[in-house]
């Protein structure tokens, strides 16, 4: 399997894991045309794209006129409702990691495991 499906299997498995985790826009609490948000853009960040930490699920209304408007809003929102998310983010975003297809088939491992522990509770 190449890597860019690797990276789309992984992709599907965190809308899922948020569609759990959060269930509902983190901004506005709407149930309808959700989308995956990445706080660290997905391809300045290559390393953050499948960390949880990163990922907010946002209505799509939110994510185009909130977080994309409005980042420093955003940001300011993030870090006082998820402090420690926020500082593990800056933290990681820093860390250099070999993004090859081991690193995505550990992480899908990793995401299959968080989505099977919150299908179960």
């Amino acid at each position: 399997m190449n890597k860019r499906s690797l990276i789309i299997q992984d992709d599907s498995i965190c809308r899922k894991i948020l569609l759990i985790r959060d269930g509902r826009c983190q901004k506005c609490g709407a149930t309808k045309k959700l989308v995956v948000s990445h706080c660290f853009g997905k391809k300045t960040y290559p390393n953050l794209r499948h960390d949880l930490n990163n990922l907010l699920l946002l209505c799509n209304d939110c994510h185009i006129g909130w977080w994309h408007k409005y980042p420093t809003q955003a940001w300011t929102q993030f870090r006082h409702r998820w402090p420690d998310r926020f500082d593990y983010l800056m933290q990681a975003k820093n860390k250099i990691i070999k993004l090859n297809e081991e690193h995505y088939k550990n992480k899908r491992d990793e995401l299959k495991a968080e989505l099977k522990q919150l299908e179960e509770k």
